[in-house]
């Protein structure tokens, strides 16, 4: 369960710049594949917590504070015609694709090869998906502890799954909001509200600041320089187009 992020944008292009020969249509196919095993965790782990009575029911969501989508569940009609909105928007994209995509359909079987015979796709993808979702509950698991909150299974998985609801569909960067509204409920008499609250913002903050220093270190590898202008320059150069002086390097 995770939306589409800029982030995302970024990797798409940059993987299609490695990638001689890749289209954009193969690659952003290939997320759908990866999405496999995290879809089927997220959803095992959100049946999980309904089943446990630990999430909110309906119609609580409307009265929680900070949850970016208040206003939908408290007023059902607009919920419902939002999903009927979104779905015939999906399916309008796709009848377009196909109409203006050459070989759309080949370009994306081709993100799917790696399921055929479906052991190579055990063999080659899901360890290294396993690896991923064992840092995070373990990252979840050291961050439980540096705010004194009870370190077990159970608030590990929890507060995963408030972090899957929170970036599902998300109204502010990260589901900031959502995800402290999910926090204060499911993780109720773990710890006070406001060190429940001070561990999800705290999380979130230093998450997304790792991330950021690892985004940058990584582009700066796959372009060969930490200088956005000099491959700026480089790009216009290489189609023949004039330099603006302003991007050049000293």
């Amino acid at each position: 369960m995770r939306a589409a992020r800029a982030g995302d944008a970024v990797r798409i292009v940059l993987a299609h710049r490695a990638i001689a020969g890749s289209t954009y249509t193969t690659i952003i196919s290939s997320t759908a594949v990866l999405a496999i095993f995290d879809i089927a965790v997220s959803s095992v782990l959100l049946g999980w917590a309904v089943s446990i009575g630990a999430l909110p029911g309906l119609q609580v969501l409307g009265t929680l504070e900070s949850f970016d989508f208040a206003w939908l569940f408290a007023n059902p009609a607009a919920g419902n015609l939002l999903i009927v909105g979104t779905i015939a928007g999906v399916v309008v994209l796709i009848v377009w694709l196909r109409g203006h995509v050459e070989h759309f359909g080949e370009r994306i079987g081709q993100a799917f090869v790696v399921l055929r015979p479906p052991t190579r796709y055990l063999r080659t993808v899901l360890p290294w998906q396993l690896a991923d979702w064992s840092l995070r509950l373990t990252t979840i698991w050291c961050f439980l502890g540096a705010f004194d909150i009870q370190q077990s299974l159970r608030n590990v998985l929890l507060v995963q799954v408030t972090l899957s609801l929170a970036t599902l569909a998300p109204a502010t960067p990260g589901g900031i909001g959502t995800e402290q509204a999910f926090l204060t409920v499911v993780l109720r008499g773990a710890a006070p509200a406001s060190v429940l609250l001070a561990f999800s913002v705290g999380m979130r903050l230093t998450l997304t600041l790792v991330n950021v220093v690892a985004a940058l270190v990584a582009i700066a590898l796959s372009l060969g320089t930490f200088s956005v202008r000099r491959v700026v320059g480089d790009a216009r150069a290489s189609q023949g187009a004039p330099i603006d002086s302003s991007t050049d390097e000293p």
